[in-house]
C-alpha cells in the first residue's frame, strides 16, 4: 500500500497509478467551475475503475454560517473571524446532490451509479473512474 499527499492542483507530479482516493473538505473550498479540471486531473492518476470517496458540509440553517456574497463564478463566500483575522472570506459552496451528479458528468462511470448520502452535517459521495 503507497498513499501519497499532493498539491490537488499539480498531481502530474505524483508518479505511478493509485487505485483509489479520497478527497476531504475540499470540495466545498474550491471555486464550482475548478472542480471538474480537478477531478479530471485526479482521475488521470487513478486506475480505471477506481473508487473516489468525497466528504462535505451541507449547509444547516442555525449551525453553518450564511454565504455572504457570490463571485462572478457563482461561488458563495462566507465571512469569518478569528483573533489574527476579523474579517476575511471564505470560499464555501453547499451542493445539493444534483450539482454533484452533475459535476461528475463525463467523469464517472454511469452517474446513475454515483452514490449521494446526505447527512444531517455532512454530504458523502462515492463514484468509480471511467474505465
Amino acid at each position: 500500500m503507497r498513499f501519497a499527499v499532493a498539491d490537488a492542483f499539480d498531481l502530474h507530479a505524483v508518479t505511478g497509478r493509485f487505485d483509489a482516493a479520497f478527497v476531504g473538505f475540499l470540495w466545498s473550498h474550491l471555486e464550482r467551475p475548478r472542480l471538474p479540471a480537478l477531478l479530471d486531473q485526479l482521475n488521470v492518476r487513478l486506475a480505471p475503475g477506481s473508487p473516489v470517496i468525497a466528504v462535505d458540509n451541507r449547509y444547516v440553517p442555525g449551525s453553518s454560517t450564511r454565504s455572504a456574497a457570490r463571485t462572478s463564478t457563482a461561488t458563495p463566500f462566507r465571512f469569518a473571524s478569528s483573533t489574527t483575522a476579523p474579517h476575511h472570506e471564505i470560499r464555501k459552496n453547499f451542493p445539493d446532490e444534483r450539482e454533484l451528479r452533475d459535476t461528475l458528468a463525463g467523469l464517472a462511470r454511469p452517474v446513475a451509479d454515483v452514490h449521494v448520502e446526505l447527512l444531517d452535517y455532512f454530504w458523502l459521495l462515492k463514484y468509480q473512474t471511467l474505465a
